[in-house]
């Protein structure tokens, strides 16, 4: 299959929420899928939940502490965080002891219905799918491993084969054998580097990612693209400044 510019579904696997930060920027919305708003503390466990997609956030769920992420519930067997809905949400970015378990029944349900439109939507065959994956270090595995592995699980879950995945590699990781996997239903593209992971609204390579949308997805929202990020970034210096500016009035009263 060659791939087109055109596909009925793109759908980002993670590792974080950048992807699809990226893809909303591109399209100016975003269908939701199962990771599309998660991030994934362990990709070599992920593996494993492609084949157990019916598991996910169903049996024992936390807040989690990993020091990489902030105010989302994390399922204990495949180690992939959720952000609860914004109600459950305290104004420090806590989940607090009485929203929790409201925050966890709605997560549950959200994720489950996210996984059946998945199964659902990959069994088709007169659709095509790209995928986007980050490629970073939180697995065992190598990079030419993983890729290998999780192209086996994609033929799996995609019978007819109709899809493409593009893994996008930070420079400091790429290699040359990566190019070596480049296939009929694998891409292996490279950026500068991933975004800041409290801030990755923003990029901190926009024309890397904008090379990578130009090629699969086409040239007819680049433009929109860009002016997206830019809108995106003036409001996190907005943000910021008044940030900046309240903690300046609190301190001159004070």
């Amino acid at each position: 299959m060659k791939y087109m510019k055109a596909y009925n579904e793109v759908i980002s696997l993670g590792y974080n929420c950048e992807i699809s930060f990226r893809i909303r920027d591109y399209y100016g919305k975003l269908c939701s899928w199962p990771f599309s708003w998660s991030y994934i503390l362990d990709r070599d466990v992920f593996l494993e939940a492609l084949d157990n997609l019916d598991e996910i956030f169903q049996g024992e769920v936390y807040v989690c502490r990993d020091p990489r992420v902030n105010s989302m519930i994390e399922c204990g067997k495949y180690h992939i965080c959720f952000h609860p809905r914004g109600e459950y949400v305290a104004a420090d970015g806590s989940i607090p002891e009485e929203t929790l378990e409201a925050a966890i029944s709605e997560l549950r349900n959200r994720v489950a219905h996210l996984v059946d439109k998945f199964k659902r939507a990959l069994k088709d065959p007169a659709k095509n799918y790209v995928f986007f994956i980050g490629l970073t270090d939180n697995g065992k595995s190598d990079d030419e491993e993983f890729i290998i592995k999780l192209e086996n699980k994609l033929n799996q879950l995609c019978p007819a084969q109709n899809y493409i995945v593009v893994a996008v590699v930070p420079q400091k990781r790429y290699r040359e054998e990566l190019s070596l996997l480049n296939s009929e239903h694998v891409k292996i593209r490279v950026i500068k580097d991933f975004g800041k992971q409290k801030c990755n609204d923003i990029s901190t390579d926009a024309r890397g990612w904008g090379k990578i949308f130009y090629e699969f997805l086409g040239r007819e929202r680049i433009h929109s693209y860009y002016k997206n990020l830019a809108k995106h970034r003036l409001k996190r210096v907005i943000a910021a400044v008044k940030k900046r500016a309240a903690r300046l009035v609190i301190g001159n009263r004070s």
